[in-house]
């Protein structure tokens, strides 16, 4: 059985008849991971101008964890998320069990851009850093 993980940003009434097909599979263990409770629960969407409240249950059939969003505003996007890219963590080696990580980058290559975001004086929120591409910096 392969175990898969899905990070979501937030719950989106479109993803949910995907993630309950996939989590249907027989071969397949699925767990998405939300970043915020947006779309679970009504909210106000300030870039809409509406308040909105989905009429079905988004979150049936699939195991559905909500990762902690320390974001004050949720209208300001999700806080100090990063993209790190592809790196060699031992998670990565068991779910692509068949790859050479002496090609992969180590996760100290991408760990400069966790602790400046970490620091108390890091006033960055509501955007994504892709450092993957090593194209941004942190």
């Amino acid at each position: 059985m392969m175990r898969l993980a899905i990070v979501a940003s937030h719950v989106i009434q479109y993803q949910d008849p995907f993630f309950r097909l996939l989590a249907e599979e027989p071969d397949v263990d699925l767990t998405v991971l939300y970043c915020s409770r947006q779309g679970a629960e009504t909210y106000r969407d300030e870039d809409m101008k509406t308040t909105l409240a989905w009429d079905i249950d988004l979150l049936q059939g699939y195991r559905h964890p909500f990762l902690r969003n320390l974001a004050r505003d949720n209208n300001a996007g999700y806080t100090r998320l990063i993209n790190p890219g592809i790196v060699r963590t031992r998670l990565r080696a068991r779910v692509f069990p068949g790859e050479d990580p002496a090609h992969l980058p180590p996760p100290e290559s991408v760990a400069d851009a966790f602790l400046t975001l970490a620091l108390p004086e890091c006033t960055r929120n509501g955007e994504i850093l892709d450092v993957g591409d090593r194209t941004g910096q942190a």
